[in-house]
């Protein structure tokens, strides 16, 4: 497996998005959403990239040639989005030059990383990548996902990460609640009612500790 699929902690992360078109829509679109700084350099914007700009204050639009841009040692990691495939090459070059992770939109095998598609709901993030072969096919299977997260499933997930949390914190207590693991993989296949009876039973537990 070449690519290993992993989930980045973005807070105070800063991140540097070169290009202003379409490629760097796409790349925006998901990043927007992550608590990162993200300076965005392009000498023009799509008014999409605008639109993103105005309600989301993490992202900074710099209107400049990349060649004059200052560029800060702080970058985590670099997407290049230009619709310039030689301009990128030389960009890749200059970041990778100075040891940054760079992901390059037009090359996979240039890039130290590749972007998955994303689904994400309440406490669920589901990413599915094709290795960068097929996009939409990542998407295609992204759409059947999501059916099966409806408000049940959901309530559901919520439900056993509570539990979770609780037994976590009753064993730090000191209350014999046996092997976490083994407790939360018996409760999986139970119905949302039982989740909640079980979950009453633990509050009811610790009451009666008290």
């Amino acid at each position: 497996m070449r690519y290993y699929p992993i989930c980045i902690d973005t807070l105070n992360k800063k991140i540097l998005v070169v290009g202003g078109g379409n490629a760097s829509y796409l790349k925006l679109k998901d990043l927007a959403k992550t608590d990162a700084h993200i300076d965005v350099v392009s000498e023009k914007f799509l008014k999409e990239v605008d639109e993103l700009n105005n309600i989301n204050r993490n992202i900074i639009l710099i209107r400049e040639n990349i060649e004059n841009f200052e560029i800060s040692d702080d970058y985590h990691m670099v997407f290049i989005c230009t619709d310039n495939h030689e301009l990128n090459m030389e960009i890749c070059k200059y970041f990778k030059d100075k040891k940054f992770l760079v992901m390059v939109a037009d090359s996979r095998e240039k890039s130290d990383f590749i972007t998955s598609a994303i689904l994400h709901k309440d406490n669920i993030t589901v990413s599915v990548n094709t290795q960068g072969k097929s996009p939409t096919a990542a998407k295609l299977i992204l759409n059947e996902t999501g059916k099966i997260l409806n408000e049940e499933f959901t309530e559901k997930i919520s439900l056993l990460c509570e539990i979770r949390e609780q037994l976590k914190m009753k064993n730090n207590e000191g209350l014999n609640i046996g092997n976490i693991k083994s407790t939360m993989d018996s409760l999986i296949c139970k119905n949302n009612s039982d989740l909640k009876i079980f979950l009453n039973d633990i509050e009811d537990s610790v009451r009666q500790e008290n």
